[in-house]
């Protein structure tokens, strides 16, 4: 008796390689009549079994996965549905289940063996059609959505590239996409070998923590140390493998050395939150709750992935909760970023309009003397005149220079000429009252405008 799903590998048989039968016995009350209907739309959900498989239902061959030898083909991950037929089952109501599975010599202890992972159920074939399509589904349009995210954060980048963290959280998004779509049913609708289709999935994966490290590193500011970085690159040599070696084995020899490192990566870049929220990084504390739920669904599925338990792959789940929490992080940051850029041109603003007023008045104002000067007084003599129509009342305009002035210049030179000039305005000023207008005409000329 096997434990269905379990791998071999957890069952006593983790070197076992080669061909194998599981059997089970299904026995049905045909004398029930209302049974009988349900009979004849009977149906047999199968999980994941590697590396290939052929079922049978009361003898009869009704489908397989992959190729067994000598035309082997491997293609471990695609689950299906099958309708039984009523003739497999015997005048007692008994049907035998049987599936002829062999699992490549290569994998040996890297890789599960047998129906190691899902639901492997027996209900009409219709109720299994829509259950499974539903489940798929959701899938899809997670996966188009972390695709279209991605690319419009990409679209932002371009349009700034002074907004790196765009960049690397447009990436990440889109890869984390790629994997929801490869890790589900949709691929096998696409014609293209189960081979290549495997190595896009590893790819996307073993780059997740590049993009994710980069993306949390530029949004917190943080110059990671030459170790860091080193670190980095160990994924991307796994990464180079999984392109460069043409073949399974590749990924089953480094999946678990993946794992062992992209942990205490997940761990460090958490300790690494924690420590920016406890110092008050807004943008760190989304992040970290995101990233928390993250480590905890990927724990989650390397587990699965180990044989410890066996439970639902939650990893996709995860990246959602992470998107969401670094797309609030960037909504944050920028938002802010925002907020302090228009605070800014306020402030720049009100100086420059100060600026101006100060630049307006100077230029209405001569700088020996301090009074108006021509424009100024044009200015001034316009309203005065506007005023006197409008009263009827008129106004009195002096013209007065200061006798004999060259000769100060001359003989006690300039700069006590200026000094004449001023005391000159001052005398007057004294004398005007608050609704005279008194101006420097140029040189040593007056002008007053006496209402």
């Amino acid at each position: 008796s096997l434990i269905v799903p379990r791998d071999w590998r957890n069952q006593g048989y983790g070197d076992y390689s080669g061909f194998a039968w599981h059997r089970i016995n299904l026995q049905f009350d045909i004398s029930n009549p209302e049974l009988r209907p349900q009979l004849g739309r009977l149906g047999i959900r199968i999980g994941k079994v590697r590396s290939a498989y052929q079922i049978f239902a009361g003898g009869q061959l009704i489908g397989s996965v992959g190729g067994l030898p000598p035309n082997q083909e491997i293609v471990y991950d695609r689950k299906a549905n099958y309708p039984i037929p009523y003739t497999a089952i015997d005048e007692n109501g008994r049907v035998v289940i049987a599936m002829r599975i062999w699992r490549e010599e290569l994998v040996c202890e890297c890789a599960e063996g047998g129906l190691f992972e899902g639901e492997f159920l027996v209900g009409t074939i219709n109720d299994l059609q829509r259950s499974t399509g539903f489940k798929e589904l959701s899938a899809l349009v997670l996966g188009m959505l972390y695709l279209m995210f991605g690319a419009y954060h990409l679209y932002l980048y371009w349009r700034n590239r002074g907004m790196r963290q765009f960049f690397w959280f447009g990436w990440l998004t889109i890869s984390i996409g790629i994997y929801v779509i490869a890790v589900s049913q949709w691929k096998h609708y696409i014609d293209l070998p189960f081979l290549l289709l495997k190595k896009v999935e590893y790819v996307v994966l073993y780059i997740t923590p590049i993009l994710g490290a980069s993306m949390i590193w530029c949004m917190l500011h943080f110059k990671p140390p030459l170790w860091a970085r080193l670190y980095q690159w160990v994924f991307v040599v796994l990464t180079a493998l999984i392109i460069l070696i043409p073949n399974h084995t590749v990924n089953y020899l480094t999946l678990d050395l993946w794992q062992l490192l992209a942990v205490p990566m997940m761990v460090g870049l958490i300790v690494q939150l924690m420590w920016f929220a406890l110092d008050g990084n807004k943008e760190a504390r989304t992040t970290l709750v995101g990233m928390a739920i993250f480590v905890a669904t990927a724990l989650n599925d390397i587990m699965v992935a180990q044989g410890v338990f066996d439970h639902a792959r939650v990893v996709p789940y995860g990246f959602a909760a992470l998107i969401v929490a670094m797309a609030v992080s960037l909504a944050n940051h920028f938002t802010a970023l925002y907020t302090n850029l228009e605070a800014e041109v306020g402030d720049r603003t009100r100086e420059l309009s100060e600026a101006n007023e100060r630049l307006f008045e100077a230029s209405r104002i001569d700088v020996l003397t301090g009074l108006l000067n021509r424009r100024g007084f044009a200015e001034r003599a316009e309203e005065e005149i506007l005023r006197a129509r409008r009263t009827r009342r008129g106004f009195v305009l002096v013209m007065a220079d200061i006798d004999k002035f060259k000769a100060v210049n001359d003989e006690y030179g300039h700069a006590c000429g200026d000094e004449v000039l001023k005391d000159v305005a001052r005398q007057l000023e004294r004398q005007m009252r608050d609704i005279d207008v008194l101006a420097s005409w140029g040189g040593e000329e007056f002008v007053l405008l006496l209402p």
